[in-house]
């Protein structure tokens, strides 16, 4: 388990799928998200890899769309190239849509998916 610091976010690095696998539970504010991000984008440096697979289900983001928004694109110039896959539940589909559309913005690959098989599918598929 990698440990960044950061409260109600788990790290981990998936050798056999070359991905840092997220886990985020618990309330979530826009700071702790951004600080989360910027812990994510130095683990994938530090493993050499550009894929993630980040699991939102256990994690309430209690923010208005809007501020989903620019908290989100804040977050989006530090990341380029890169692949996400985002678990959510259908409640936070909204949001994922939110990360597709910004991350596609800068040339990054975000789907979303309610499952965990299909999202490391997808990682895994992408790695071949």
């Amino acid at each position: 388990m990698l440990e960044p610091g950061i409260p109600g976010i788990e790290y981990s690095y998936d050798e056999e799928l070359d991905a840092i696998v997220v886990r985020t539970h618990g309330k979530r504010s826009l700071d702790i998200t951004t600080a989360g991000f910027g812990a994510i984008l130095e683990l994938m440096r530090k493993h050499g890899t550009s894929r993630t697979l980040l699991d939102v289900r256990d994690a309430e983001y209690d923010l208005p769309d809007q501020s989903r928004i620019e908290g989100f694109a804040s977050i989006a110039p530090n990341a380029q190239g890169l692949q996400f896959a985002v678990i959510v539940t259908e409640a936070q589909r909204e949001m994922g849509l939110i990360l597709e559309t910004l991350g596609a913005v800068r040339w990054n690959m975000v789907r979303q998916f309610t499952s965990e098989a299909e999202a490391r599918a997808w990682l895994d598929d992408s790695n071949s």
